[in-house]
């Protein structure tokens, strides 16, 4: 079932985290969760800005992803809308997931693929994913054309501009997101 279990870190300490047991097999681990839309950003996965806040673990929170995932192997998925996408990871996406490194915009796998729901607006399905470039922080998952506007946006937790606040494809300030990894 679907919600916050107890796991436990490498070096044994005890942390809650939102897991999703259902969707694709389940064993999805959530290292974001919160509401979409620039004017809801509470933490940035960024050098410099992550502060590790995690108040609620499914509805808010943010841990980076541990080093000890398989920076090939693993796969990461992000939902918003009702509506989820998984891919496998790939060295940038590693980077910016267990230490937050920017890369500004980086190409997601091209093994994407609709888990669960189906994004609602195809030109929303998620290929390229805006991970910061010095003080303009936050993600935003959005579709190959780069076109802006809130139909072409997946998911996004990015307060520097209101133009990319849509979740799956629509214009949303209020839906929950989540990224996870397995």
């Amino acid at each position: 079932m679907s919600g916050t279990y107890w796991l436990q870190r490498s070096d044994g300490t005890l942390y809650l985290a939102f897991c999703d047991m259902n969707t694709d097999g389940g064993g999805w681990t959530a290292v974001f969760s919160g509401i979409n839309g620039s004017s809801n950003v509470f933490d940035h996965f960024d050098v410099g800005a992550y502060g590790a806040i995690c108040t609620d673990p499914s509805n808010r929170c943010l841990r980076r992803a541990p080093a000890s995932i398989d920076p090939v192997n693993t796969e990461v998925a992000v939902s918003c809308g009702g509506a989820m996408v998984k891919f496998l990871i790939n060295d940038l996406v590693y980077q910016w997931i267990t230490s937050g490194t920017q890369n500004g915009w980086i190409s997601l796998s091209s093994s994407a693929a609709s888990i669960g729901v189906t994004p609602v607006n195809p030109n929303a399905f998620p290929q390229m994913l805006w991970t910061g470039l010095g003080p303009n922080t936050s993600f935003i998952f959005n579709s190959q054309d780069m076109v802006a506007g809130a139909q072409f946006t997946f998911a996004q937790s990015y307060n520097f501009q209101t133009v990319f606040d849509g979740c799956n494809g629509q214009p949303d300030q209020s839906s929950i997101v989540r990224i996870y990894y397995r």
